[in-house]
C-alpha cells in the first residue's frame, strides 16, 4: 500500500483539469522515451479522448535531450492550447527557458517539477506561469489536521513542508492507526498490521482524506497548482 496516488491517476486528473477547469480543448503532448514518461502519456491521452480534449501531437525525446527548440517549434505550428510535458525538471526546465528564448507564449504543464527548486533555478524567470501537480501543497488541505499540521511544522522549523515532508507524516501516522487498530482486535502481527492498512478509509491526514484501495492505490487529494512571483500557488484540488 502506499499514500503516493499512482501515475495513471496523476495523467488522468490532469486532463480533467486541463478539460474542466482551464476549459482547454487541445493540447500538445512532450514525452520522456522512457517508462516513466509513455505510461504517464497514454493514461492521458485515454482520459483525454473520453472528455473530448484533442491530443494535437505527441512527440517523444530521449532522455539524454538537451536542445528542444527544433521540437517546440513543430508543436506550436499545431497551435493548441496548452503544452503538457511528460518528463523530469531537467527537460522541463529547458523546455520553459528555450520557450521564452523563442518568444513562444503558451500554457506549459510540467508536472511535478514545479515544485522542484531545480526546475526553477534552470528555467529562470521563464518558469513564472508554469502549472504543475503535486502530492501535497503546503495550506491546500483547509481542515483541522490540516491546519494544525501546517501550523507545528512551521514552528518547528521555521518553513513551509514539501510535498515529500507532508507524505512522510501521513505515512507513519496511517501506519500507526493501522497498528492501533489491530492491537484493539486483540492481536499485533505483520498480516493484522496489513489488513488494518488496507482498511484505511477517510483517514484524516495533514495531506487530506486518505482512503487505501483494495489494489493498494490510494484516494486523497491532489492539487493542481500555478508558479507565480516565484512561489508555487494553488490552482485547483482535486478529489
Amino acid at each position: 500500500a502506499r499514500i503516493a496516488q499512482a501515475s495513471n491517476v496523476w495523467a488522468e486528473h490532469t486532463a480533467s483539469w486541463l478539460a474542466r477547469e482551464k476549459k482547454a480543448k487541445s493540447v500538445y503532448l512532450f514525452v520522456r522515451n522512457d517508462n516513466f514518461g509513455h505510461p504517464l502519456a497514454d493514461a492521458f491521452e485515454k482520459k483525454a479522448k473520453e472528455l473530448g480534449l484533442e491530443v494535437k501531437g505527441r512527440v517523444a525525446y530521449e532522455p539524454t535531450m538537451r536542445e528542444f527548440k527544433p521540437l517546440l517549434a513543430k508543436a506550436a505550428e499545431t497551435k493548441p492550447d496548452f503544452f503538457v510535458l511528460w518528463g523530469y525538471y531537467t527537460e522541463a526546465g529547458l523546455m520553459a527557458k528555450q520557450m521564452a528564448e523563442m518568444q513562444i507564449k503558451m500554457p506549459f504543464f510540467v508536472g511535478s517539477s514545479i515544485g522542484i527548486s531545480q526546475y526553477r533555478d534552470i528555467a529562470g524567470p521563464a518558469a513564472d506561469g508554469t502549472y504543475g501537480m503535486l502530492y501535497f501543497l503546503a495550506g491546500s488541505i483547509d481542515t483541522p489536521r490540516g491546519k494544525s499540521f501546517l501550523k507545528t511544522w512551521q514552528e518547528r522549523h521555521k518553513r513551509m513542508p514539501t510535498q515529500y515532508e507532508g507524505m512522510g507524516y501521513d505515512v507513519m501516522y496511517v501506519l500507526a492507526d493501522a497498528i492501533k487498530r489491530a492491537a484493539a482486535k486483540g492481536k499485533v502481527t505483520s498480516q493484522t498490521i496489513r489488513d488494518e492498512v488496507f482498511n484505511t478509509k477517510d483517514f484524516q491526514g495533514a495531506t487530506g482524506p486518505i482512503t487505501i484501495l483494495p489494489n493498494g492505490d490510494v484516494q486523497r487529494p491532489l492539487p493542481l497548482a500555478e508558479l507565480r512571483d516565484g512561489q508555487v500557488k494553488l490552482d485547483a484540488l482535486l478529489h
